[in-house]
């Protein structure tokens, strides 16, 4: 089974996601079990730190972001530029 992402301007398909088997969501969240007990003991400089160069990747990749959101949500590109850039103030 898939799901598909569509454009709602035109209706044209955009991707496919495959589903996951059972086996791979619990090895995702055991992972994530495993980043999370990591990140818990990382202290708040560092966390500061990584989540400012989240931003700097958002602010960098916008225009990409953008076009993504357009496609799948109809959003307007200035809107979603600005969403972009608002998610990266840190």
């Amino acid at each position: 089974m898939k799901i598909t992402t569509i454009n709602p301007a035109t209706n044209e398909p955009i991707r496919d996601y495959t589903l996951m088997e059972s086996s791979e969501v619990r090895k995702i969240l055991a992972a994530s079990n495993r980043a999370y007990t990591k990140w818990r003991r990382t202290s708040f400089a560092e966390r500061a730190e990584l989540m400012r160069a989240g931003g700097r990747v958002l602010r960098e990749r916008a225009p990409e972001f953008a076009r993504l959101m357009t496609a799948e949500m109809g959003k307007p590109v200035k809107a979603a530029r600005a969403e972009a850039e608002k998610c990266a103030t840190v």
